[in-house]
């Protein structure tokens, strides 16, 4: 059995928490022992501590934090503990570190996001490259657009991989579930549903939507939109809105663990970042369930939207575009449908849950060197 031990700096459940859940949730108990060190008191710990077969550690370290001097030796403490075959880290270059001091065999490194960063040079990409190869074995993306990130900042190529994340199939609630739904969020049974889920922060765009939004209600009000999450920027989203006088068509939800009741009341979902996004899981669990997506042309989206096919791209920023695309799919019954089979053809293809986990069962059991002669693999 290998013994995997993932370490992740998060104290908050966002994109890179859910993929964890996901991951650890369909990996194979029979080959894989599993365990997850993250920061003390993090939201995360108690969602992990639902999977069977997960042990959860906590550590004194500093949260949402790559990099602490002073977490090194309490992770090299928990690892040694633990005496994992592989350690996998999110975020947490001191994650690696402790686990070099412990010549643990494997270390990987996941990057769950994308930026427009500009390319190191000279000697600090020298640098950079010394101490990827320093503190870690395999570098994995989850989009092509983190890839050449990591590229830019000097990894290796030979030490990268794109993984795409994948999400669990969403199940359509039924009619009555839907109406107490519609009930719950005042949202008419004719209303066209418009929905965004994200971390309510700058990058992800959602004041585009809100832009985009007040253009679209001043030509019909059977619009509704549906801001999912939560964050830093709900309040300044929220006075956006009013001050539009749109606030009664603008409904924000807060964070839900299963976005599935709302997603069965959308006709489209939108992602308008401007930054971090990868493979989103709120796009492929929107297409999971066949519906469109609108999605800007900023990092991932460009890789899990092909517009014309499952959704429609516009630019970064630009809400007028965004509000075309909607009303465009609103008004053409053809498209939608076309893009509706679309979206439901490439999750299947591309974006389910199996096919990820998959994979990282593969890299997992390749990446470490054959056992000694004589030696037993444990069971």
């Amino acid at each position: 059995m290998i013994k995997i031990c993932h370490i992740i700096s998060d104290t908050n459940i966002g994109g890179a928490g859910i993929y964890l859940f996901n991951l650890l949730s369909a990996l194979d108990r029979r080959r894989f022992d599993i365990s997850v060190i993250l920061p003390r008191g993090s939201l995360l710990g108690a969602r992990l501590r639902k999977l069977n077969g997960v042990a959860v550690y906590e550590a004194d370290i500093r949260g949402d934090s790559s990099f602490s001097l002073s977490a090194i030796l309490p992770l090299r403490r928990i690892l040694k503990a633990i005496s994992p075959d592989i350690v996998h880290t999110h975020a947490s270059l001191s994650g690696r570190i402790a686990a070099r001091l412990l010549s643990v065999p494997r270390v990987f490194v996941t990057r769950h996001s994308a930026w427009e960063t500009g390319r190191f040079r000279g000697m600090k990409r020298i640098l950079s490259s010394l101490l990827s190869r320093l503190f870690g074995d395999l570098y994995i993306a989850t989009a092509d657009a983190a890839r050449r990130d990591l590229y830019a900042i000097g990894v290796p190529s030979d030490r990268t991989v794109t993984v795409r994340n994948g999400s669990p199939e969403k199940t359509r609630a039924s009619e009555s579930e839907a109406a107490l739904y519609r009930s719950k969020l005042s949202i008419p049974r004719d209303a066209f549903v418009v929905t965004v889920t994200a971390r309510l922060s700058r990058e992800k765009g959602v004041d585009t939507l809100i832009r985009a939004a007040r253009k679209l209600l001043e030509k019909d009000g059977d619009f509704r939109f549906l801001i999912v999450g939560d964050g830093k920027e709900r309040h300044a989203l929220s006075a956006l809105a009013k001050n539009y006088g749109i606030e009664d068509k603008v409904i924000f939800t807060g964070f839900l663990a299963d976005t599935a009741g709302v997603l069965s009341l959308s006709n489209i979902l939108v992602s308008a970042s401007r930054g971090t996004e990868t493979s989103s899981l709120a796009i492929s669990e929107a297409m999971s369930l066949g519906i469109p997506v609108v999605a800007s042309d900023f990092g991932g989206n460009t890789e899990m939207v092909r517009d014309g096919e499952n959704g429609l791209l516009f630019p970064v920023d630009n809400s007028s575009r965004l509000a075309e695309c909607i009303e465009r799919i609103r008004k053409n019954e053809a498209l939608y449908e076309r893009l509706s089979r679309g979206a439901r053809t490439r999750y299947l293809r591309e974006f389910t849950l199996s096919r990820m986990v998959h994979t990282y069962e593969v890299l997992y059991t390749l990446s470490l060197p054959p056992k000694p002669r004589g030696v037993k693999a444990e069971n």
